[in-house]
């Protein structure tokens, strides 16, 4: 049976109830924050094809009967599980373990001494509930999540205390992998952190996802952040739980935009985009989410005409497995292109819209379709050109900020 995260998503409950956090005592302790650093995932590649096809399935996009007028079936090669840029050290029972931080999804799963042997390829830290002094079984729960490219994952669920660096989270679900299948044997993650605002996909569904256990836990600020580099820049990717990296802010407005919270991600408005200073309209509803475990920008075709036919682009249909992908001339003069979260203007670098030399003179672009998905996903690309809050202070109207940051700089 296959599973998506999507149709999960569809029935989140209302935020506040479904959360669950209580109000902070006059008397409760002082609250704690943590920066963690993250790693360069030693297995990335610019593989723009399969970024795309990846980021499509996650959200069930391929299972639709078509693509951009071509059959979605005919789409060939693997699309790499999470060949994401970031990796994030996670602590469980005295080891680090090298996590996904995928604001996609609700889901803290991690590879185990419980999974089976043969589906565990390349070099892994395990988690070995046996040998934690805090690790206690929640009988009867299980959890499966599936993906359209037909990799999954299921097991069962324990209880333990996670660490990043000297913040400790108490009594955190973990699910705990027994089988895994398809393009997730062998990718170079132990685990997955997922910061969506919910649900996961444990059953029975009263199980706390890691962003609704973390907030019943003392911290100094309800939110999380993330400032994520580019390659090449020399500054340090890291997120923080608590906390907002005033080094990052540095005197500037932090610029905040309600989100939307019916389908559990941190999806927000997105209704007009700027390329060289000239409006493009777009459909009054459209909307986007922000997602740590997607690296490409994708949105719909009229808009991906509108930014590279003007620069000698086309769709060139023999990529991507023949289900195409926008192409670009290598020597071509790139716009400067805004993409908004509400009524807040992003503005990318020009040149974060190159994401992968295909040769012979043409550049796979960093903007892909987002087929015929209903909303936008924007990734790393997108994600590098701002630091990042994701603030759940008042669970009634929870929110996103940025303050833009300039290349290799605060």
């Amino acid at each position: 049976m296959l599973f998506t995260q999507v149709v999960l998503f569809s029935s989140v409950c209302g935020l506040a109830s479904c959360l669950s956090i209580p109000t902070r005592r006059d008397d409760a302790p002082p609250g704690v924050s943590v920066k963690v650093n993250l790693t360069s995932n030693p297995q990335y590649t610019s593989d723009g094809p399969s970024q795309h096809r990846r980021s499509l399935q996650k959200y069930d996009v391929l299972s639709k009967p078509r693509l951009q007028d071509r059959d979605a079936n005919t789409w060939n090669g693997a699309a790499t599980y999470h060949n994401g840029r970031y990796l994030c050290p996670v602590g469980i029972e005295g080891k680090t373990f090298s996590f996904e931080f995928d604001t996609g999804s609700a889901d803290f799963w991690v590879i185990s001494t419980l999974t089976n042997s043969s589906d565990i390829v390349g070099t892994h830290t395990l988690y070995d509930p046996a040998a934690s002094n805090s690790s206690v079984r929640l009988n009867n729960y299980t959890w499966m999540v599936g993906y359209n490219d037909q990799s999954g994952a299921s097991g069962v669920v324990y209880k333990d205390t996670v660490t990043f660096n000297d913040m400790q989270v108490s009594n955190q679900p973990v699910e705990v992998v027994e089988t895994m299948f398809g393009n997730l044997v062998g990718a170079p993650i132990d685990g997955i952190l997922g910061l969506a605002i919910g649900p996961n996909h444990v059953t029975p569904s009263d199980v706390p996802t890691f962003l609704q256990n973390l907030l019943n836990h003392p911290l100094q600020s309800s939110l999380f952040t993330a400032m994520l580099a580019r390659p090449g820049e020399i500054i340090q990717s890291f997120v923080t739980f608590g906390m907002i990296d005033e080094s990052f802010v540095n005197g500037k407005n932090i610029s905040y935009t309600p989100i939307i919270t019916s389908r559990g991600f941190w999806q927000f408005p997105s209704t007009y985009a700027i390329s060289d200073g000239l409006p493009i309209l777009r459909a009054s509803n459209n909307t986007a989410i922000i997602d740590t475990g997607t690296t490409l920008i994708l949105v719909d075709d009229a808009l991906l005409s509108e930014i590279y036919k003007p620069i000698g682009g086309f769709l060139n249909t023999t990529v991507n497995g023949g289900a195409g992908g926008w192409v670009f001339p290598t020597n071509a003069t790139l716009p400067t292109l805004t993409l908004p979260m509400g009524q807040v203007a992003v503005t990318l670098l020009p040149s974060d819209l190159r994401f992968a030399d295909l040769g012979d003179g043409w550049v796979y672009g960093s903007l892909q379709s987002r087929g015929q998905n209903t909303f936008d996903i924007f990734g790393d690309v997108w994600l590098a050109n701002v630091y990042a809050i994701f603030d759940l202070t008042d669970l009634t109207v929870p929110k996103i900020g940025v303050v833009p940051r300039a290349y290799n700089s605060v």
